[in-house]
C-alpha cells in the first residue's frame, strides 16, 4: 500500500501542474521499492513520462517552456536498481518571430541494468530551439552526460556493457552574444571501461565516436568557433587512444584503430576566413588507419594559413599495419599531400611540409 501511495502522490502532483499551467502533462509509473520521481514543469505544452522498475531508481525532471510555439518533451525509462536520470530543459523564447529560437526541445533516456547515470541539460533562455538529446544505456555502472546550448544542436549517446563513460558538450564555452548552433554529436560504445568525450563550440560541426572492446579512450574537441568541420573516431580492440582537435573552418579528420595499444593524434587549424559560396570542401583533411599489430603511434598536424577560393586543401594519410611503428606528418599552408604506409615492426617515418599561397 505504501508503494501505491507514492505513485498516486506523484501523479497527483503532475496533475496539479497540468491544471495550474496550460496543457502540461506529467505521467509516472513506478514499481517495487524506493523509487523517486520528481517533475517540475512551468510554462505551456510540456510533457514528461517516467517509467521506473525494481528498486531505488531516481528521476528528476525540470522543464521551462516560456512563449515557445511547440511542445517541450522528455521521457525517462529505467530498469534494474539505483539508476539515476536527470533532465533539465529551458526554452525561454522572447523573440517569437525568430524561427531559430522557437521549436521543440526533446530529451530521451533509457537505462537498463544497475547503477547507470544519465544527465541531460539543454539550453539557456532565449537561445534554444529545435534541439534533441538521447541517451540509451545497457549493462551496469555506465555514465553519460549531455549539455546542449543554442539552437538546432543534436546529441546522441548509446552505450552497452559496463563502466563506460560518454560526455558531450555543445556551445558550452561560447559567450551569450557569440555564434553557435546546428552541431551534431554521436557516441556509440560497447564493451567495458571505454571513455569518449566530445566538445563542440561553433556552427554546423559534426563529430562521431564508435568504440568497442575495452579501455579505449576518445577525445574530440571542435573549438573556438569551428565551422563546418567533421571529426570521426572508430576504435576496436583494447587500450587504444584517439585525440582530435579542430580549430577554425572546414577541417576533416578520421581515425580508425583495430588492434591493441595504439595511439592516434590529429590537430587541425583551418583558415581564418570562411570560403565564400557553398563550396564546403575541407581546407585540411587527415586520415589515420592503424589496423594490425599493437603499440603503433600516429601524429598529424595541419594548418591552413590563408582563406578564400584560391586555397587548396592539405591532405595527410597514415597507414600502419604491424607493431611499434611511429609516423608523424606536419603540414603548413596549403596544397600539401603526404601518404605514409608502414608494415612490420619498429619503423619510424617523419614528414614535414610547408607551402604558402599568395592571394
Amino acid at each position: 500500500m505504501k508503494k501505491l501511495s507514492l505513485v498516486l502522490v506523484v501523479l497527483a502532483l503532475a496533475a496539479g501542474v497540468t491544471f495550474a499551467q496550460t496543457n502540461n502533462i506529467g505521467l509516472v509509473t513506478q514499481s517495487d521499492l524506493s523509487q523517486t520521481a520528481t517533475i517540475d514543469q512551468q510554462g505551456t505544452l510540456n510533457k514528461s513520462v517516467v517509467n521506473q522498475s525494481n528498486e531505488a531508481n531516481t528521476a528528476d525532471i525540470k522543464q521551462t517552456n516560456s512563449k515557445a510555439g511547440y511542445m517541450t518533451d522528455s521521457e525517462v525509462s529505467q530498469s534494474g536498481k539505483r539508476n539515476l536520470a536527470t533532465i533539465v530543459q529551458v526554452s525561454g523564447n522572447t523573440v517569437p518571430n525568430d524561427v531559430n529560437l522557437i521549436g521543440t526541445l526533446k530529451a530521451f533516456v533509457i537505462q537498463s541494468g544497475n547503477d547507470n547515470e544519465a544527465l541531460q541539460h539543454q539550453g539557456p533562455s532565449n537561445q534554444q530551439g529545435r534541439s534533441y538529446a538521447e541517451i540509451i544505456q545497457g549493462g551496469n555502472d555506465n555514465y553519460a552526460s549531455q549539455n546542449q546550448l543554442r539552437y538546432g544542436n543534436d546529441a546522441r549517446i548509446n552505450q552497452a556493457g559496463s563502466n563506460n563513460t560518454a560526455m558531450q558538450a555543445q556551445d558550452a564555452l561560447i559567450l551569450p552574444d557569440e555564434e553557435g548552433s546546428a552541431n551534431a554529436a554521436v557516441i556509440n560504445q560497447s564493451g567495458n571501461w571505454n571513455e569518449s568525450t566530445q566538445t563542440q563550440d561553433g556552427w554546423a560541426n559534426t563529430v562521431t565516436a564508435d568504440q568497442s572492446g575495452s579501455n579505449n579512450k576518445s577525445t574530440q574537441y571542435q573549438k573556438d568557433y569551428s565551422w563546418k568541420s567533421i571529426a570521426s573516431v572508430n576504435q576496436s580492440g583494447n587500450w587504444n587512444t584517439a585525440a582530435q582537435t579542430q580549430l577554425g573552418y572546414l577541417n576533416k579528420a578520421s581515425i580508425e584503430q583495430q588492434s591493441d595499444g595504439n595511439t592516434a593524434i590529429q590537430d587541425q587549424t583551418g583558415s581564418a576566413t570562411r570560403r565564400p559560396g557553398a563550396n564546403y570542401d575541407p581546407y585540411n583533411e587527415a586520415e589515420i588507419f592503424q589496423l594490425g599489430g599493437a603499440g603503433n603511434i600516429a601524429n598529424q598536424s595541419q594548418e591552413s594559413l590563408l582563406g578564400g577560393e584560391l586555397i587548396v586543401k592539405n591532405m595527410a594519410t597514415i597507414w600502419q599495419n604491424g607493431a611499434l611503428n611511429e609516423a608523424s606528418q606536419t603540414q603548413t599552408g596549403s596544397d600539401n599531400l603526404s601518404t605514409v604506409s608502414q608494415s612490420g615492426t619498429g619503423n619510424i617515418a617523419n614528414v614535414t611540409q610547408s607551402m604558402s599561397v599568395v592571394q
